[in-house]
């Protein structure tokens, strides 16, 4: 399988102030300053590319956020320990990559609180219900693997489905902001 790392938007100093405040952490232990991220279909080949970077790299840690997800956010992180310094390496599906990019532009465009829990109830509570349909479609692909074709057939369209459907908030989200309208309400 041939992945294709991209970059992450760079780490701004007030970003990491930031974390290091929330968190109560050190400098030296923020494991995400440097890293990259491998989008990939799904949760199978999330699965393979963690094995293979495991047994890469000798010096990693698993942090797996598909069980316990950090406000809806599920992905899986491995941090390598390269010469010292800590990187961060995130594998996300499809799904989950459109839902990290949805909380981003919602984050963005009404309240940066909003990706860490704080901000509208409401608005927390439809990212965690749209995180919640992420984790059981990905799900229920696992356990569709060895069923009939038309089974697996009608979940991959549900799941095009969403991805659409993510996708396009996305765009109207965008739009929004651009327009200058105040979409808090």
């Amino acid at each position: 399988m041939a992945l294709e790392p991209t970059g992450r938007p760079a780490k701004s100093t007030t970003s990491i102030s930031d974390k290091l405040r929330r968190e109560s952490i050190r400098l030296s232990q923020v494991q995400d300053i440097a890293g990259c991220r491998v989008t990939v279909a799904d949760s199978a080949n999330q699965e393979s590319v963690v094995k293979s970077l495991t047994s890469l790299f000798e010096h990693t840690t698993v942090s797996d956020r598909r069980e316990k997800p950090s406000h809806g956010y599920r992905a899986v992180h491995v941090i390598v320990n390269f010469r010292d310094k800590l990187i961060e390496i995130q594998i996300r599906t499809a799904l989950q990559h459109l839902w990290a990019e949805l909380s981003e532009k919602i984050s963005d465009v009404i309240d940066p609180a909003i990706k860490y829990g704080g901000g509208d109830i409401d608005l927390q509570e439809e990212l965690t219900g749209l995180s919640t349909i992420v984790a059981r479609i990905e799900s229920l692909e696992g356990e569709m693997a060895n069923r009939p074709a038309d089974f697996r057939e009608k979940l991959s369209s549900i799941r095009q489905a969403l991805l659409e459907n993510l996708h396009d908030i996305i765009e109207t989200t965008i739009k929004l902001k651009g327009e200058g309208n105040d979409i808090s309400d």
